[in-house]
């Protein structure tokens, strides 16, 4: 973001352990509190989707305005306990959450699956280096065998004469 010259409201730490939903409450508090204040007119994700060990997919979701289809009417009345707005609003502030956990998730199983592929690609480099090194040294120990050999061959032929 730097480099495109976007300010960085926010640097959260790297989560080396597993991601929790505890480390997504400082970053959704964030994104709605902005977002609600109009600071922002939308919030999305960036991550690297995990489709499979070899391939991630970088996404892009909308987390903010919330989006969403239209109910179907219903021809009974539901009682809501507080009340229609604060379930829908502790309803929405979930989702956020577990959408922004989602990511975060999907991003750690990137990572881990490109730290595998890494070293499985770092150990396959270093086997063929290995066995290259080791051809070129039985290659030079040959080579100086036998010229040791011819060495003591043309030395016989010459106390032979």
């Amino acid at each position: 973001m730097k480099r495109f010259n976007q300010n960085i409201i926010a640097f959260f730490k790297t989560f080396d352990k597993q991601v929790t939903m505890n480390d997504i409450g400082p970053i959704s508090t964030i994104a709605m509190g902005e977002f609600l204040n109009g600071v922002y007119k939308k919030v999305v994700v960036v991550y690297p989707d995990f489709i499979s060990t070899l391939v991630q997919k970088p996404s892009i979701y909308q987390v903010l305005p919330f989006q969403y289809d239209t109910p179907k009417a219903f021809d009974e009345d539901f009682l809501f306990e507080p009340s229609p707005e604060a379930v829908l609003a502790n309803l929405v502030e979930k989702s956020i959450e577990f959408t922004i956990y989602q990511c975060l998730v999907e991003a750690a199983a990137s990572e881990h699956s490109a730290r595998m592929v890494a070293m499985r690609n770092a150990n396959d480099a270093a086997t063929d280096l290995m066995d290259e090194l080791t051809l070129t040294y039985n290659q030079a120990r040959q080579a100086g065998i036998t010229k040791e050999l011819s060495e003591i061959s043309a030395a016989k032929l010459a106390m032979e004469q």
